[in-house]
């Protein structure tokens, strides 16, 4: 059955959309079709767009396979509210290509209360040094000096991975979704963020009442508690709930109902 949207009318109440269910992405595309981290909901389930740095595995959750991109830098100009672009004094050992931060996310920090937040259309590139031309999404609130702070990402959903080839040891990069199928390396596709699915779970998961779930570092998940020596942990990112237990209270396949930020 196909997916489709039936706008409601509830009397007294007001209008709805009601998702009817009908499927998951299942196939992928050699070349990016939508922009990375393009949401798309089908039924009762949430999917992400991404592009795959190594082959994913349907079982594990997947990671950007990048650090920020930008530590805490300084503008080399004056930007008045309203501007849309902005430079930054670059210093030596970055290097940026062309329209690497396009689709991530700027901070500037103006002073202690004017701090603002931007998506990146595009940015110039950099080989060591210099200054770095950046185009902002959306106007700057208000006046920044030169000499105002500022840092980036990349867009996350741009080169995401569950395999030790994209992950290096001291990175603790949140989990963005759930492959919906084997993605292969440089080709784009749907990352589930929310509605039923299943991770590789630990031991406990699902038994005994534990149903709610963080992932490990390895995309999969184990019980969220502070038992000294437990598989758990009260520090890690929100999986999401188990939705039913097997007969007997064991754990079930268990199907998990994610809640994944996106």
């Amino acid at each position: 059955m196909t997916a489709k949207i039936h706008r409601m009318h509830f009397p007294k109440v007001g209008e709805g959309v009601i998702h009817v269910p009908g499927g998951v992405p299942y196939t992928y595309d050699d070349v990016g079709q939508y922009p990375y981290g393009s949401y798309i909901r089908l039924g009762n389930k949430g999917f992400v767009y991404a592009k795959a740095h190594s082959l994913l595995d349907t079982a594990f959750g997947c990671w950007s396979s990048d650090v920020q991109k930008l530590g805490q830098m300084v503008l080399a100009a004056d930007v008045k509210a309203g501007d849309t672009t902005i430079t930054i004094t670059i210093p030596a050992t970055n290097n940026i290509s062309e329209d690497e931060l396009k689709d991530g996310e700027l901070v500037c920090f103006a002073n202690t209360i004017d701090i603002f937040t931007r998506g990146v259309v595009s940015n110039t590139a950099i080989v060591t040094s210099g200054t770095m031309t950046v185009v902002l999404d959306s106007p700057a609130p208000v006046d920044v000096d030169a000499g105002g702070k500022v840092e980036a990402i990349i867009n996350p959903y741009s080169n995401v991975a569950n395999t030790a080839g994209g992950h290096q040891a001291g990175w603790y990069n949140m989990i963005l979704g759930m492959p919906t199928y084997p993605l292969v390396a440089g080709k784009s596709g749907w990352l589930q963020v929310t509605g039923p699915h299943w991770v590789v779970p630990d031991i406990l998961v699902g038994v005994e009442g534990y149903i709610e779930c963080v992932f490990g570092s390895n995309g999969s998940i184990s019980v969220r508690n502070a038992t000294a020596g437990s598989t758990g942990k009260l520090n890690a990112q929100i999986a999401g709930y188990i939705i039913t237990s097997a007969s007997g209270g064991g754990q079930g396949a268990p199907f998990l109902m994610l809640a994944i930020a996106h």
